[in-house]
């Protein structure tokens, strides 16, 4: 995600093999499939069966996150926006986003729990977490989840924070 949007890897470019994936970041070759399908499903690349993914649009990022200082580094209590102001200063505008990151787990409709995902989202836009789901769903079960959107009621997604993943939930989220 990085190298799309720092320009790294432009819009039209073809990502390059789940083998060179895993070689370049010392990972599995099924890792980086799941790799390609999350950013697949966040519409950042293009895949075609039998063919290398490409890119076709950027992530909406802050230049901070393009040179590696992510802004979720940043206590709440230290942002400030871009003129100096905290962000919940009641001033009338938007507050800053607070991505962190969570543990997630999708849950079947056989109640089955699928290996648990870490991801970056701001728990306060819950539909930010729905193409994770997707992702997942669509890698754990591809024949079931072939019919369109249609499925997604029948699965719930858990969120939990990191390093608490045998825990309850903190969040449980169910899309219709």
């Amino acid at each position: 995600r990085a190298q799309i949007a720092s320009g790294e890897l432009p819009i039209g470019s073809a990502l390059p093999t789940h083998k060179q994936l895993a070689e370049q970041h010392g990972i599995a070759a099924s890792t980086a499939h799941r790799v390609t399908a999350l950013l697949s499903s966040e519409g950042l690349v293009e895949v075609s069966r039998g063919r290398r993914a490409i890119v076709i649009q950027r992530p909406p990022v802050e230049a901070e996150e393009i040179q590696g200082h992510a802004r979720e580094a940043v206590p709440q209590h230290e942002r400030t926006t871009p003129d100096g102001r905290a962000p919940n200063d009641n001033s009338g505008e938007m507050a800053t986003p607070a991505p962190q990151l969570w543990a997630i787990t999708a849950r079947g409709p056989d109640g089955r729990r699928y290996p648990v995902r870490h991801v970056c989202e701001d728990i306060n836009k819950p539909d930010s977490f729905r193409p994770h789901l997707l992702a997942i769903a669509r890698m754990e079960q591809p024949g079931g989840t072939d019919r369109g959107e249609s499925w997604i009621g029948d699965y719930e997604l858990e969120i939990r924070e990191p390093g608490k993943e045998s825990g309850d939930p903190k969040f449980t989220l169910r899309w219709q």
